[in-house]
């Protein structure tokens, strides 16, 4: 039998299948419990999700509503820096400040 998710988890991972887009506060409580949905984002907030939320007014046939949507952005990649010499950036670099010279510098 297949363990079933908590709804932390189950709230976790719509974040995560969705980064970067706003999704609703209606769509959050059928996955992570209508009675404690604001609860289950505290939780994953917690764990280190970068979790923003924003309300807007939308007009309906019955009047206006305010719906609550929360976005996960996750965070950017981070790339290792060049140093002096790495690979062909690096050669590049030597090229172009002192043109003519066609040999690697030795430590």
């Amino acid at each position: 039998m297949k363990p079933r998710l908590s709804l932390k988890a189950r709230v976790e991972a719509l974040f995560r299948a969705h980064p970067n887009e706003w999704i609703s506060s209606f769509d959050l409580q059928r996955v992570g419990g209508a009675m404690a949905s604001r609860t289950r984002i505290s939780e994953v907030r917690r764990s280190g999700m970068k979790i923003t939320n924003r309300c807007r007014r939308i007009e309906t046939p019955t009047g206006p509503q305010t719906v609550s949507e929360y976005r996960y952005e996750p965070p950017l990649p981070t790339q290792p820096r060049l140093a002096w010499g790495d690979g062909a950036y690096g050669w590049i670099l030597w090229i172009s400040i002192w043109p003519g010279v066609t040999t690697w510098p030795q430590n």
